[in-house]
């Protein structure tokens, strides 16, 4: 009888409920890292670096954007090095962005245009011989690259115009692939890996689906990995544009055609980043309808913000004859905030208090209402904090955001080596480089109210949680509704 009061008078002192926590989601857009619409800056022609400004970056993120695409155009080396004053200029850029909490989306290339008696490339050793030089300061600036697009072939850097008074190595595939030319698809390939090893834990995009089936076979992605293939995802830079995207889906296609190279990227881009641009104002294709199922089925990351400014603004028009210069309405403010992922709370549920040494469960319920899941690995920490000593003790999940997709549930059993006090749960999903880790800016806030404490970039669960004295119930573990031996 004394060791059956012995052991309620212990159970009553740790006071072990469960508590289910509800959280109240946000409307507003989220500032987020590695998501959104984009702001396009670029190098300028003939050698002109235009260095990135803090006052401009600082005006892009006052607009809501987080990333930013930038090109480097280098025409006026087309046979000649970089020079290193070119090469510091980078860097620069690099340190500026950096400074101001953002990442960017990187391309080279040579042309700015598609038309005839333009050089849109120089040969493919001149090309590597600067991705040679660039490899330094990519590798050197890896925490605030985003992703970057293949670039280096072709007018824009699009790889379809290649071929001019320079060099024929690439061939022309303008618009489809009548003639799969092994040699120059294997120069291709050999550009692409040159470029992809300067990185080797990076997704790069290339800018037609049927380009990387050229180079890496017919069958889509079924998982995440390191391989070229496995890395390498989508950008498309005509975006509802036209029946085809201008080309983006090639009438010949090894797999078939618009349709079929849809299911593939549709596949493809729940383990590759995906985005790109408008190219043009094309109803009822380009439909705010259309758009957002699009945008949701291919997994949409990003989207220029800057181009096409009119197509963007027919989500909110009755066609493109009255769509304005200025995209503004619900619609464009919706996909604002569902490009790439939206991660909103539901519930949480977790003891409230436990004894020392006891292990108890945690669950975490939310969903994901973005296009996308984030792309970029992160470790997803469970954080407790003391409320007395303001000592943080970090606990990493065993979960992979990048399959967050919908609704997720996160349960898991929490070793209990905490010391005995009070402790404040919060979430954080920082940056994975150690150089961002601690900087609030990379940090994901999910969308609810009240949750996001800015000067830590962690998201508060509203809940507490005692560590007092469990005697000898140390080696027991409570799931939430019953005991279990934890040997």
């Amino acid at each position: 009888m004394k060791k059956i009061l012995l052991l309620l008078l212990i159970f009553f002192k740790i006071s072990v409920v469960s508590q289910v926590i509800n959280y109240s989601p946000s409307t507003a857009n989220i500032l987020n890292p590695e998501r959104g619409f984009y702001q396009p800056t670029e190098s300028g022609n003939n050698g002109v670096l235009n260095p990135l400004t803090s006052s401009l970056l600082n005006s892009f993120k006052a607009n809501g954007n987080s990333i930013i695409l930038r090109e480097y155009w280098l025409n006026a080396y087309l046979n000649s090095p970089i020079p290193t004053s070119y090469l510091n200029s980078i860097q620069n850029d690099f340190n500026t962005l950096r400074t101001a909490g953002m990442k960017c989306i990187i391309r080279f290339g040579y042309s700015k245009s598609d038309n005839s008696g333009v050089i849109y490339n120089p040969n493919k050793t001149q090309i590597l011989s600067h991705i040679a030089q660039v490899s330094p300061v990519l590798k050197a600036n890896e925490d605030v690259i985003m992703c970057l697009q293949l670039g280096w072939l072709g007018a824009w850097g699009e790889w379809d115009t290649t071929v001019s008074s320079a060099t024929s190595e690439f061939c022309n595939t303008v618009g489809n692939y009548t003639s799969w030319n092994s040699t120059c698809w294997a120069n291709r390939k050999e550009v692409t890996e040159a470029f992809m090893d300067i990185l080797p834990n990076k997704y790069y995009q290339i800018r037609m689906p049927s380009s990387k089936m050229a180079m890496y076979g017919n069958s889509a992605l079924t998982n995440f990995g390191l391989t070229y293939k496995e890395r390498l995802g989508h950008h498309n830079d005509c975006f509802l544009s036209s029946a085809d995207d201008y080309w983006t889906y090639i009438p010949n296609s090894p797999i078939g055609g618009m349709a079929s190279q849809m299911t593939y990227l549709e596949q493809e881009t729940l383990y590759t980043p995906n985005g790109g641009e408008t190219c043009n104002c094309y109803d009822p294709r380009g439909n705010f309808t259309n758009a957002n199922a699009e945008m949701r089925k291919l997994h949409f990351t990003y989207l220029n913000e800057d181009y096409n400014t009119q197509a963007l603004a027919l989500w909110d028009a009755i066609n493109c004859a009255s769509a304005s210069s200025t995209p503004s309405g619900p619609n464009f403010e919706s996909v604002k905030k569902n490009l790439g992922y939206r991660l909103v709370f539901k519930t949480s549920n977790c003891v409230s208090s436990v004894g020392s040494g006891v292990n108890f469960n945690f669950e975490l319920n939310l969903t994901n209402e973005g296009y996308a899941s984030p792309f970029n690995k992160r470790e997803v920490q469970l954080i407790f904090k003391n409320s007395t000593t303001n000592v943080e003790i970090v606990k990493i999940l065993n979960t992979d955001i990048r399959t967050w997709r919908n609704n997720v549930t996160i349960s898991e059993t929490i070793i209990n080596d905490l010391p005995i006090g009070t402790y404040k749960l919060y979430l954080n999903i920082p940056d994975y480089s150690n150089s961002l880790k601690t900087r609030p800016e990379y940090s994901i806030q999910f969308a609810n109210m009240g949750t996001w404490v800015s000067t830590k970039g962690y998201n508060d669960l509203l809940r507490t949680i005692q560590i007092v004295d469990a005697g000898i119930c140390s080696n027991t573990i409570w799931n939430g509704s019953s005991w279990s031996n934890g040997s």
